[in-house]
């Protein structure tokens, strides 16, 4: 198998090496077969037609799990953020359900990815009793709304932490 792009002393083209879903060993192929399987993987993965309308109805249901599975295959930022006020508002709910009064925005990891909207929101403590809004500033231009998460533990400017109850 080569290591780096190389050509095939026969005929002179780039050797490719790949599989396919129907064949899942990795062979020597054309760039033109390489192409093909790469649209045969991209078609494997694809949702099952109506998968995802699916997974909106249960998502309007309150199942958690089928949003984040319903934001993993969207792409689109305006398709993303009314199923981002969802999972805040549920989050919200959920920080409500447990008997807390306040929640501090956190991006984790993701902080520097953030827009300038979300970057000033990144740490604020709000109530849980706030909206959506709170959480998906209505000007944000991430690339995927939703970054911040509201966290029922809280750190705050004097250096205190705890839950607000």
């Amino acid at each position: 198998m080569p290591q780096r792009k190389s050509k095939c002393k026969a005929c002179g083209q780039l050797i490719f090496i790949g599989s396919s879903p129907d064949n899942r060993q990795r062979r020597l192929m054309t760039e033109a077969q390489a192409e093909a399987a790469q649209r045969q993987w991209s078609a494997h993965y694809r949702p099952a037609p109506g998968h995802l309308q699916r997974l909106g109805q249960q998502a309007m249901k309150g199942d958690k799990n089928a949003l984040l599975e319903l934001m993993r295959h969207l792409d689109n930022p305006q398709e993303l953020r009314p199923w981002a006020m969802l999972l805040a508002n549920l989050q919200l709910q959920d920080l409500r359900r447990k008997g807390l009064r306040s929640a501090q925005l956190s991006a984790g990891r993701v902080g520097p990815r953030l827009c300038p909207a979300c970057q000033a929101l990144d740490g604020q403590i709000i109530s849980t009793q706030a909206s959506a809004l709170a959480v998906v500033p209505a000007d944000c231009t991430c690339s995927r709304p939703g970054m911040l998460t509201p966290q029922g533990w809280i750190k705050y400017p004097d250096g205190r932490e705890g839950i607000d109850r």
